[in-house]
């Protein structure tokens, strides 16, 4: 990826995945699985990895809002993407709850790394989550400016309805349908935003349970 947070750029081109095992590779403690602390990183790092992939992807479709002549086809992805990130966001945040209780048993090393995961984690979450929320606003946007079109066509329709009812009023339907759809569309879009502060609040919440996993 293109931006590794709080890590050297040497170590950029590993991915988060890669960073995150090699740093707790060579300590062992017992009560401390290192193959479950080395799975639990390698998941979280290919997610958050994941998790910035889809901001940028978008990031990309929020520039096309507006100019795509098929905006429900551009919606349908968007919202797409939105359920893939979601699912592992919902994942990523069990297994650094998970986490947390292996490193119960873990080193100081082990407990600084957890916390580099949990700022990176926070990071990309809150990238991710300022973008789904442009992404909706746009949507937003570009369907009332269809609504204020079509009530503007409707007026100018009346005018002429006495000569071109069943044509006009055929139009009016389908577009009224295409709105109706487009409607559904947002609310979708909207609903997939991510709450950030629920998620960190529910793992800063785990932490304070178990003490300071730095300072012990």
């Amino acid at each position: 990826m293109a931006q590794t947070f709080g890590n050297p750029a040497g170590s950029r081109q590993g991915g988060f995945a890669a960073i995150y095992s090699s740093a707790g590779s060579s300590s062992s403690v017992s009560g401390f699985s290192r193959s479950e602390f080395t799975s639990l990183c390698d998941a979280i790092g290919q997610n958050i990895t994941a998790i910035n992939t889809s901001s940028k992807q978008l990031e990309k479709l929020w520039k096309l809002t507006g100019k795509a002549k098929d905006l429900r086809a551009l919606q349908e992805q968007i919202h797409n993407i939105n359920s893939e990130a979601n699912e592992r966001i919902e994942n990523t945040s069990r297994d650094v709850k998970r986490l947390q209780v292996v490193l119960r048993h873990g080193d100081r090393q082990q407990k600084l790394q957890l916390e580099r995961i949990r700022n990176d984690f926070q990071h990309v979450l809150e990238k991710y989550s300022a973008q789904q929320r442009r992404n909706s606003k746009a949507s937003r946007q570009s369907y009332n400016a269809a609504i204020a079109s079509q009530r503007k066509t409707a007026s100018s329709a009346e005018t002429e309805l006495l000569q071109q009812q069943r044509q006009e009023q055929a139009e009016l339907e389908r577009e009224h349908n295409l709105l109706v759809e487009r409607q559904r569309q947002v609310e979708q879009l909207e609903a997939d935003v991510v709450d950030v502060n629920i998620i960190m609040k529910e793992l800063s919440r785990l932490i304070g349970e178990q003490g300071d996993v730095v300072g012990e």
